[in-house]
């Protein structure tokens, strides 16, 4: 998994990249082999516009699919917390549809393997 941890108006530390990786742990954990090979990971961390304010953006990436999520608070740690959270929300949400559509499509396989055999069996009844 790749990151690119970055920053328009505040100096980003060794350990405030520490920290966001860690975070984004979670997400990570759920991720196939192929998946953490072609995942890149972008984290904008930014002083916010009130004071005492930062905000996080996150782009997740892989496999032609993109999860994109804003956070703000007054602590850059809940800010990533709440950013992960929000893309791992959409991310389970696609997993569920997909698993939803693959049931759906497996369904229709079946009936029509069904219809197949009835067919078969049936016969045209004509014999000799």
């Amino acid at each position: 998994m790749q990151y690119q941890i970055t920053s328009d108006n505040i100096e980003i530390s060794d350990s405030m990249k520490v920290l966001a990786e860690e975070k984004f742990n979670k997400i990570e954990e759920r991720l196939t082999e192929k998946e953490k090979e072609e995942a890149l990971v972008r984290m904008v961390l930014n002083k916010g516009a009130a004071e005492d304010e930062f905000k996080v953006k996150i782009e997740l990436s892989y496999g032609g699919k993109k999860y994109f999520a804003t956070e703000r608070d007054y602590l850059i740690e809940s800010a990533i917390i709440k950013a992960v959270g929000e893309v791992e929300r959409m991310r389970k949400k696609d997993d569920i549809s997909h698993i939803d559509d693959w049931k759906k499509q497996r369904e229709i396989k079946r009936e029509s393997v069904g219809e197949v055999e009835e067919i078969e069996v049936g016969g045209d009844g004509g014999g000799e």
